[in-house]
């Protein structure tokens, strides 16, 4: 349990740095009021969390650290960059529509792939959500933005 929390306390310092590079580089859509700051901070820490507890269990069928470390690299730059990608894609495919639609929730179960997904989402103005999907949302909680990654 103290590995853990040391572990939390040394990532809030980099989700910190994080928040502050979105500031700097003027990421309005992560960083840009009060609300949108709090579903980034939200979403990365909830991550931090996820991706930690998910690492201590990964680590035990391993003997060498180095091949366990490089092993959950690869797994999470996969399902955080290609899974987020390959649903975006199945998504807009109309033959593939329902079995993304089905994936997706197996997915969520990946920390990785609720970042990259929470992270693209909120990069879409809300009108996006209005005007193409034609949902209506309220904010980046709502559960077609950050709201059902954050909840899985």
């Amino acid at each position: 349990l103290a590995s853990f929390l040391w572990d939390l306390l040394q990532y809030s310092v980099t989700v910190g740095l994080t928040l502050l590079t979105f500031w700097a580089f003027g990421k309005e859509e992560y960083v840009g009021d009060a609300t949108h700051t709090c579903a980034t901070f939200t979403l990365l820490m909830l991550y931090g969390v996820a991706s930690t507890a998910l690492a201590y269990v990964c680590q035990f069928p391993f003997t060498n650290h180095t091949m366990a470390q490089n092993l959950l690299m690869l797994g999470n730059l996969i399902c955080g960059v290609v899974l987020v990608v390959t649903s975006q894609i199945m998504g807009q495919i109309e033959s593939t529509k329902d079995l993304n639609a089905t994936l997706v929730h197996f997915y969520r179960l990946l920390p990785a792939y609720c970042l990259g997904e929470g992270l693209l989402n909120l990069s879409f103005p809300i009108q996006y959500f209005t005007l193409v999907k034609h949902l209506k949302v309220n904010g980046p909680f709502d559960l077609e933005i950050v709201g059902r990654v954050l909840l899985y």
